[in-house]
């Protein structure tokens, strides 16, 4: 019997353990950038459009022509908002070899401009 409840009790404690919190570090860095958001009101056409069509809407990029997606309009951008903000804040794009990089202003300017509705 004590075998019983010495196994019940390790089950109990590892189905607690499970639930635990357990968001890598980049899930972490992300959620405190979110928290920075608050407060802000980025649009499309006063913050983010300048930032895109400098470092993404460019020939042989995001410009409508071989790559797709076509970020040259806010349609085009809008259905991707949350995507591009994610692959920003992991600096995946720009890629590297485009030789462009964003500051850490942009990428929070797209990031909280995604996670406020993408507004135009």
């Amino acid at each position: 019997m004590k075998k019983f409840y010495f196994l019940l009790a390790l089950f109990l404690l590892v189905g607690v353990y499970a639930c635990g919190d357990d968001m890598n570090e980049e899930e972490e860095e992300m959620m405190e950038e979110e928290d920075a958001c608050e407060g802000t009101s980025f649009t499309y056409t006063a913050n983010v459009k300048s930032i895109v069509d400098s470092s993404c809407a460019l020939s042989g990029c995001h410009d409508g022509g071989s790559t797709p997606p076509n970020f040259t309009t806010y349609d085009g951008i809008k259905a991707f908002a949350t995507g591009a903000a994610s692959r920003t804040a992991a600096r995946n794009m720009p890629p590297a070899a485009s030789g462009i990089s964003l500051s850490d202003a942009e990428i929070k300017t797209i990031m909280c401009w995604a996670e406020n509705g993408a507004p135009e």
